[in-house]
């Protein structure tokens, strides 16, 4: 039976190697095949061609690269992360990277996304995302040096920033998430509103930060289940 255990938003920084025992021990807990980062696993993840910011998570990516040779890897890109790319899967040895995954069960499918680049964004979000895509503006990012361009990708990403929200604010928005899909999908779990939530119809799952939380989700052949460390 395929057994796969969802992370989301670890957010990791520099010398928070706790994080890395923690996840081991959840992983302990099942017989796990796969692990799915959800997405902003980094605080921030930059490459571009040749130019690959790694000082701040060396640490994580050789985590990782130990971590998929027991288990198969899928990463979710998220606003933290969104250039995760080839050069993430050669240093890792993880293979699957997406914006989105589904999965089919015999139950129905099940789609996992970040939660970031939902259709119901407002034009001022979508010309941030292609601003950050653009390849232009990629490539005078990758000019400028390791130590700054860190920072700065930081501050930049902090401003789709969720963590500080209210709580009532995070909800209004989850209630338009729950308008941004259609029917082709039996179960949806989202991650980057640092919330958990379940929706009345069990359709929709919003996963909580694992570093903080402790939250994850279980997904097999029995359904979508959360759980907490």
């Amino acid at each position: 039976m395929t057994k796969l255990i969802v992370l989301s938003d670890i957010h990791y920084r520099k010398g928070e190697q706790k994080i890395f025992s923690k996840i081991k021990k959840v992983l302990e807990r099942d017989k796990f095949e796969k692990v799915v980062f959800l997405g902003d696993t980094f605080d921030f993840f930059f490459e571009f061609k040749g130019k690959f910011y790694k000082k701040e998570n060396v640490d994580l990516l050789d985590f990782l690269r130990d971590l998929s040779k027991d288990y198969e890897l899928f990463f979710i890109r998220g606003n933290h992360d969104i250039f995760i790319g080839n050069m993430f899967k050669k240093v890792t040895g993880c293979k699957y990277v997406f914006d989105d995954m589904c999965l089919e069960f015999d139950w129905g499918k099940v789609l996992l996304t970040h939660g970031h680049l939902l259709k119901n964004d407002g034009l001022l979000k979508k010309f941030f995302y292609f601003i950050l895509k653009n390849k232009f503006d990629r490539f005078l990012f990758s000019l400028l040096p390791e130590s700054l361009g860190y920072r700065l990708g930081i501050q930049v990403s902090n401003l789709c920033n969720l963590r500080k929200m209210d709580k009532n604010v995070k909800m209004k928005k989850i209630e338009n998430v729950k308008n941004s899909f259609g029917e082709n999908f039996q179960k949806i779990v989202i991650g980057h509103y640092h919330l958990d939530f379940v929706s009345e119809d069990k359709r929709i799952y919003i996963l909580s930060d694992f570093k903080e939380n402790g939250s994850y989700i279980v997904i097999d052949e029995k359904g979508v289940f959360f759980e907490h460390f």
